[in-house]
């Protein structure tokens, strides 16, 4: 059903995936990740009487990969801003200064300091790609991401922050499933318009 939705094979969605990631661990973990997803979608199909008790766990699936796919991708922009010719190369720079000064720690080895991305929350990356339109200028994407980002923090049962509604069978609807589906496949065929890696790397 998931791979379905994308219009590709399992296979297809690897060497999609391996196309546009930094990291390529990350990748097989992303793939790990998926194959869990499809789990959860099967399950879900041959059990319909109480597919409503694994939306939860479909919508934080979809939700931690985007998060996934996005901190991936601003790590190739720190290391390696080569990578998009797409993007100015004012602005690659301005990207960069950006994650050095407000995203970064700094830590000494062998007398060297030593810099690297802090683990940026997913609402601080949503901000940060639209800061730069990474994902284009519409609003819409990002407006769906700060969505999923509530969404996702409501596996917090306690419900600190009063996102969304007080009860969790309202929160995790086959509507909102809908919604995760599209913006991860509008994401990701983003990414394979203007995120591929050069072939020599």
């Amino acid at each position: 059903q998931f791979y379905r939705m994308l219009n590709v094979s399992l296979e297809q969605f690897g060497e999609m995936i391996d196309s546009c990631i930094w990291d390529f661990k990350v990748g097989d973990n992303l793939r790990y990740n998926f194959a869990s997803l499809q789990f959860l979608y099967d399950l879900r199909s041959t059990n319909s009487s109480s597919a409503i008790y694994l939306n939860k766990f479909i919508i934080v699936q979809i939700s931690s990969i985007l998060e996934c796919l996005f901190f991936d991708l601003l790590h190739r922009l720190d290391y390696s801003p080569s990578h998009f010719p797409s993007i100015h190369q004012d602005l690659r720079e301005s990207i960069k200064v950006d994650l050095a000064a407000n995203f970064s720690k700094y830590f000494d080895s062998k007398d060297t300091p030593i810099r690297q991305l802090e683990n940026i929350s997913f609402s601080k990356i949503i901000v940060f790609l639209r800061r730069y339109n990474l994902l284009g200028s519409e609003d819409g994407i990002y407006l769906n991401l700060e969505f999923m980002s509530k969404i996702r923090n409501r596996i917090h049962i306690f419900n600190y922050f009063h996102n969304l509604e007080k009860d969790e069978i309202g929160v995790y609807t086959d509507e909102r499933i809908t919604q995760a589906e599209r913006t991860l496949k509008s994401v990701i065929n983003h990414f394979l318009i203007y995120y591929l890696r050069p072939r020599h790397t």
